[in-house]
């Protein structure tokens, strides 16, 4: 059985985005930002079951691609970015990011290659944040690539992938084997698995080239 398909809505007819200010990379962080794992601090939301699955799924993969790439892996680190909403820099914390290898401690949203939110649907506001505020700034921030992964098994969503084409987010269809290629990490590939093996937090296949890094 093929791996499920989900074709997000685009938008269309969109005005270009206004110039981004440059990012301080020294403001210190924001430690009202970091507190207890699995929880949006700036939400109070705690995140559902299938969320917490899939971060402990895909961490030590994401993590061991990072290493054998020679980038840097980080889960909620702190992200200097701007804020499309207000034009003024704020700390935000994916969920998962590749950035540069040389990237220092500090991070800046220019540094990176890659973010990845889990979708958590147990909160709307949650799901709005993940799926319409990150999505938008990323994109704001020019990072070449944002995914978009759906871990409730009850979900036929499972991944929408954007990749920059000028100043905009492009969703792209997966190949004729299902997958998903990054452009800005080499060898990162990811399909769904077929829907009958879907359960919370386990909807994917994780590649590096040939070599399937997830197992169950």
């Amino acid at each position: 059985m093929a791996a499920p398909k989900t074709k997000p809505i685009e938008r269309t007819g969109r005005a270009a985005p206004p110039a981004r200010p440059p990012i301080d990379r020294n403001e210190p962080d924001d430690l009202d930002l970091i507190g207890t794992p699995y929880h949006d601090q700036e939400l109070d939301v705690t995140q559902g079951t299938a969320h917490m699955l899939a971060v402990s799924f895909l961490l030590p993969l994401l993590k061991s691609i990072a290493g054998t790439r020679g980038l840097v892996f980080g889960s909620d680190n702190l992200v200097r970015y701007i804020d499309h909403r207000t034009g003024r820099q704020k700390q935000f914390s994916p969920d998962f990011i590749l950035a540069r290898g040389d990237a220092p401690r500090r991070l800046i949203a220019d540094d990176l290659l890659l973010v990845l939110e889990v979708v958590s649907t147990n909160d709307i506001r949650k799901e709005r944040k993940d799926t319409i505020t990150m999505r938008d700034l990323n994109e704001f921030n020019g990072v070449p690539e944002f995914v978009l992964f759906f871990p409730n098994a009850d979900d036929e969503r499972s991944l929408v992938w954007r990749r920059m084409e000028g100043a905009r987010y492009r969703a792209i269809e997966p190949d004729e084997s299902g997958f998903y290629e990054s452009k800005t990490v080499p060898g990162l590939r990811m399909r769904a698995l077929p829907r009958e093996r879907w359960t919370d937090g386990m909807k994917l296949e994780v590649f590096l080239g040939a070599e399937r890094l997830s197992d169950y």
